[in-house]
């Protein structure tokens, strides 16, 4: 059976990331081989307190429809964590705030994606990893 990175981190929990404060860059198709979301799986985690939920176009779970600006108003289900839209309008929109990534130990990345050019989702992670890094 084919496992995901995310089924491998189900299944040895502590030995795949290390113990800290994860931002985590996800959708609705963010799951398991069981279809458990990562944010699911990351909560039962000790070791791993997910500090910021970072969701791309269309939300968290794919609810808004595609070119519309995404205002996320209430916490993930499972962390309670604030989702923080990387959608919207403007250029700056497209990019999390230096103060939304701070205190973070690392940032996790789980997005599906077609590799098709009018996808969003690669230039979200970019924007992501730029201003982690900056």
């Amino acid at each position: 059976m084919l496992k995901t990175g995310l089924d491998r981190l189900r299944e040895s929990g502590q030995s795949l990331l290390p113990a800290g404060r994860a931002g985590v860059l996800c959708h609705g198709a963010s799951v398991d081989a069981y279809y458990t979301h990562i944010l699911e799986i990351l909560q039962g985690l000790d070791h791993i307190q997910v500090g910021a939920v970072l969701a791309p176009e269309h939300g968290l779970f794919a609810h808004a429809q595609d070119q519309i600006a995404v205002s996320e108003d209430s916490p993930d289900p499972f962390c309670g964590v604030p989702v923080i839209s990387l959608y919207g309008d403007t250029v700056a929109s497209l990019k999390p705030k230096t103060e939304d990534l701070h205190g973070l130990d690392y940032i996790i990345l789980d997005l599906q994606d077609i590799g098709s050019r009018y996808y969003t989702f690669a230039a979200t992670a970019a924007y992501v990893f730029e201003v982690a890094t900056s």
